[in-house]
């Protein structure tokens, strides 16, 4: 009988380890099929200059994937699930990617290529977003909860731009208040706040000098001001616009600072003298947007009806991208001037190798 019983057992586990083989070589048939069959929901790759690039991109808040809408609402009515998890998934949950015209920031992650977080707490739309080497930035957020852990309140209206020191522990903001603020990072108090009395109007954009002891800001009625901090004065103004100044960038050996206005031009400042050398015409209508340099190279990018970069002292277009659908709200170099990263109002991230 127990040798019986001991066939008996031997012979069921056989059965067993026949069924589970047959379990596995189904699974394994579904497992392609669906791969097959979600080819086209995964995730975009968002190369150099990709048609790849979802038309209309929204992420899924499940796995934190970046799915063509259409694509992922067809799935989703018939699966209900996510189609990288499999966790279940409905439509309402699906977030937009605006470029934070919807409130949100996302952050993106370019190595996975993939939404790490979506912070979320601003009441209108996001005007300036600058990265802490540390992850911490006004609002400010953490990202490794993805919740706000600091709130400045410097300005009465509308926030148009937002400069980090040098140092990383203080923050530079300007505004439709007409006031320029000094704020600590790590605390959120306000430090200072300044408006300028001479010339009652918004200010548009702020930057610090890379030396952190002076900052430039644009305004309204098309000048650039330059402040020295410590004394909390304007210590240079540069008239020449002809419309209100929208972006403003320091070259990294802080000799040189570029401009651009709706006046559809940038212009180049030579800061030790303190006069404009050099002023470039765009397109009729161009609108400006965001001027970036990079320390690595004498390069200028500038962001707004398309993308240019300039390189410096012969101030000649090398590059152009006309990628993107509507205006381009930003732009940046990637690490080492590998590659330019850019983001526009067509609620899309761009990518291009340099």
């Amino acid at each position: 009988m127990q040798v019986d019983g001991a066939c008996v057992c031997s012979s069921s586990l056989r059965q067993m380890e026949l069924h589970t083989i047959q379990l596995l070589l189904q699974l394994q048939s579904v497992l392609r099929r669906a791969a097959v069959a979600l080819k086209p929901l995964l995730p975009a790759k968002l190369g150099p200059v990709s048609n790849e690039v979802p038309e209309h991109p929204c992420v899924s808040p499940v796995s934190n994937q970046v799915f063509e809408r259409r694509l992922i609402e067809k799935y989703v009515a018939e699966n209900g699930t996510d189609p990288i998890t499999g966790q279940p998934l409905s439509e309402e949950q699906l977030v937009d990617i605006k470029g934070g015209a919807d409130k949100n920031v996302v952050v993106f992650e370019k190595r996975e290529e993939q939404i790490v977080a979506t912070l979320k707490g601003h009441t209108k739309k996001v005007t300036s977003v600058i990265y802490h080497p540390s992850q911490i930035a006004p609002s400010v957020y953490g990202l490794c909860r993805a919740t706000c852990i600091q709130m400045i309140r410097a300005h009465e209206a509308g926030v148009t731009g937002l400069s980090l020191h040098a140092t990383g522990d203080y923050l530079l903001s300007s505004s439709e208040d007409q006031y320029w603020a000094f704020s600590n990072t790590y605390t959120g108090r306000i430090l200072t706040k300044v408006a300028d009395k001479s010339a009652a109007c918004a200010l548009t954009c702020a930057q610090f000098h890379p030396d952190g002891l002076i900052f430039g800001t644009g305004t309204a009625h098309s000048q650039i001001k330059i402040w020295d901090l410590k004394e909390r004065t304007n210590v240079a103004n540069f008239p020449g616009h002809s419309g209100p100044v929208t972006a403003i960038a320091f070259s990294e050996n802080g000799y040189y600072l570029a401009t651009g206005a709706q006046d559809s031009s940038l212009k180049l400042w030579d800061l030790r003298k303190l006069k404009n050398f050099k002023t470039i015409t765009l397109d009729s209508n161009y609108e400006v947007k965001s001027l970036r340099s990079h320390s690595g190279r004498t390069h200028l990018a500038v962001a707004g009806s398309d993308i240019r970069v300039y390189v410096c002292k012969q101030w000649s277009e090398v590059l152009n991208f006309t990628q993107h659908t509507g205006v381009v709200s930003g732009v940046a170099f990637g690490e080492h001037v590998h590659f330019l990263v850019s983001t526009g109002m067509d609620r899309s991230v761009k990518f291009y190798s340099l």
